[in-house]
């Protein structure tokens, strides 16, 4: 006799697995192995006590494993033998670091594995969105809206693609979305990328709506939220850099040197007047197990001090500070093409 608890309903959010799983078999000892789709990514031999086996650290492991590989949705399997006799349990895995206390098929129906309800972002940015989807939506609920102000606000349906796969990740750039917006609308004669003010995306019952500010963000930074997608954090404020420089002191024959030098370099931001929601969502910036900047280079963040409250009139608050991974400091180079420009500095404007 050879049985094995079952993971869980399939789809599932990784944080509902169980922390271990039970084996109950009639034999003194039982081979197991986790599978990751078709990959094993952990073997083990568990010894029976009163027939029973306790598999743990399931959940631990199978996090860890889609965190290092960037996974957002996996199959997750678990295979017990003994002798002759084999067992298996497995079911669809959804990464999420925060439990979930909500219906999983509505949330991913209705929703983007994203905790935002919108993003303010640059014209010239670019924001990522996943979801996960059992069936594709029909054409006629896969499209995008252009909010423009051209004299009048008006708004503009863009038809988009249907993808066939469970697991789907979008990249959605303002620019690319006016140009789709010219080419499905060739009548448009006052729009101009500058006139877009809002894009509302949809995917099925899914929507998203991003707003487009003008000003340039002091910071951006990519990393993987709680659901381990990929979305970029857009911060409007000041960063003050931090050199802290440790070194010794020797001296011989009246003369002193400096030697075993080490340079920090490190950037504090402190952000205010942040929603709720903007608020929480940095927090996963901070928690995240992968931090970039736009070329890709590590981040580091520590220092952290966030204040948030649910008072309606609060202002909430976050600090901390960032630096590469590699602690070498990239030279800018300030130097202007022109001696004269519009605006001495951004102050001005």
């Amino acid at each position: 006799m050879l049985t094995i608890q079952k993971i869980q309903s399939s789809p599932c959010f990784s944080s509902s697995i169980p922390d271990e799983i039970q084996i109950n078999t009639d034999y003194d000892s039982v081979d197991v192995d986790v599978f990751c789709g078709n990959k094993p990514i952990f073997s083990t031999t568990l010894y029976t006590y009163q027939s029973n086996a306790s598999l743990a650290n399931l959940r631990e492991l199978i996090e860890e494993y889609m965190r290092d590989n960037n996974l957002i949705v996996s199959v997750i399997s678990v295979n017990a033998q003994a002798r002759q006799e084999q067992a298996e349990t497995s079911t669809t895995v959804i990464y999420s670091s925060y439990r979930q206390v909500c219906d999983i098929k509505n949330f991913l129906e209705t929703h983007y594995l994203t905790t935002r309800t919108s993003f303010l972002i640059p014209y010239n940015g670019a924001q990522c969105l996943s979801w996960y989807q059992e069936e594709p939506p029909g054409d006629d609920e896969c499209y995008t809206e252009v909010l423009t102000e051209a004299g009048d606000f008006k708004s503009y349906r863009i038809m988009d693609r249907v993808d066939n796969g469970q697991a789907q990740s979008e990249l959605f750039k303002p620019n690319d979305i006016f140009q789709t917006l010219l080419k499905q609308h060739p009548t448009l004669r006052d729009v101009t990328f500058k006139t877009i003010k809002r894009i509302t995306v949809h995917r099925g019952k899914r929507s998203m709506t991003f707003y487009l500010a003008k000003e340039t963000p002091q910071l951006m930074l990519n990393f993987r939220n709680c659901f381990n997608c990929l979305e970029t954090a857009y911060i409007y404020a000041a960063t003050t850099l931090k050199t802290d420089i440790d070194r010794s002191e020797a001296t011989c024959n009246n003369q002193t040197t400096f030697y075993d030098q080490q340079t920090t370099h490190a950037h504090e931001v402190n952000i205010t007047t942040l929603s709720i929601e903007h608020a929480l969502w940095l927090n996963q910036l901070f928690e995240s197990h992968k931090v970039t900047d736009r070329k890709g280079n590590a981040i580091l963040i520590s220092d952290i001090t966030s204040e948030i409250s649910d008072e309606t009139n609060a202002t909430n608050k976050l600090k901390f500070t960032w630096k590469f991974s590699d602690n070498s400091i990239s030279l800018v180079n300030l130097s202007r093409n022109r001696i004269f420009t519009e605006h001495y500095t951004p102050q001005f404007e």
